[in-house]
């Protein structure tokens, strides 16, 4: 069955919010600092300084961590779809412990599960495996996809979907809801502030809120493209992002 027409109750909803591993370049150790100025002379930006550059480490498992992920599922409930999103931040490898977790415990309910992510494939899914891996964490099935044919992944990215083939579109996840009718709650923060909420302020709430919103505008808008209504509020569960601290 094309993961197009697979039941809804088949996907987990999920999306990441990352950072740099530091603060500010000059923050690290040296060698990392050599190596950023290296990855960011091949990306041909701030050649002069890689450190005014060096937001963008937060695109890269290498250079960047995660600092909260969401998680997502429709489930049915009598004759009512239902929504609920639970949301992990703070500590790298203890908010993808809980992820784990997460997976374990839905994939057993729901075998051969499909992760459900806006533009996943090529950003929240590598992402999470290789911090897995640096982590020397084990590595589901659903994200351990290196070599798989593309009929093996069980991945379902809804930017794909959007495209209809046309590599060259990008639409960003609001302008997508906002075009197809998807109504979503008012989020304090955007993807461009994540580092600093996270470094500055220390709001792993907001930041947590953020992916949340994001998984939630994620399954409202595969509901769309299904010719399904968004669902209501009242059938919508944002449950209290879980915070741990550094050990």
């Amino acid at each position: 069955m094309s993961d197009r027409h697979r039941n809804l109750t088949d996907f987990l909803f999920v999306d990441i919010a990352t950072v740099p591993q530091y603060p500010c370049l000059l923050d690290a150790p040296e060698q990392y600092q050599q190596l950023w100025q290296r990855k960011a002379e091949g990306l041909r930006r701030s050649l002069d300084d890689p450190a005014a550059d060096y937001g963008r480490a937060a695109l890269y498992a290498e250079f960047g961590k995660i600092v909260a992920v969401a998680a997502g599922y429709f489930w049915q409930d009598g004759g009512d779809t239902l929504l609920r999103i639970s949301a992990f931040a703070g500590d790298e490898k203890r908010v993808l412990s809980a992820v784990l977790v997460a997976m374990s415990k839905y994939g057993h309910k729901n075998p051969g599960f499909r992760l459900c992510t806006y533009n996943g494939r090529e950003f929240d899914c590598p992402f999470m495996a290789r911090r897995l891996i640096i982590h020397s964490m084990p590595l589901p099935e659903v994200l351990d996809v290196a070599g798989a044919r593309p009929w093996e992944i069980h991945q379902l990215d809804v930017m794909d979907l959007w495209r209809f083939g046309d590599r060259r579109e990008y639409t960003p996840l609001d302008l997508l809801a906002y075009t197809l009718g998807v109504t979503l709650p008012e989020s304090k923060l955007d993807g461009s502030q994540i580092a600093e909420a996270y470094y500055t302020r220390g709001e792993l709430w907001d930041i947590a809120r953020y992916c949340q919103h994001n998984a939630l505008a994620t399954a409202q808008v595969l509901r769309r493209y299904r010719n399904l209504a968004p669902l209501p509020p009242g059938q919508i569960g944002l449950v209290d992002p879980k915070i741990y601290e550094a050990k």
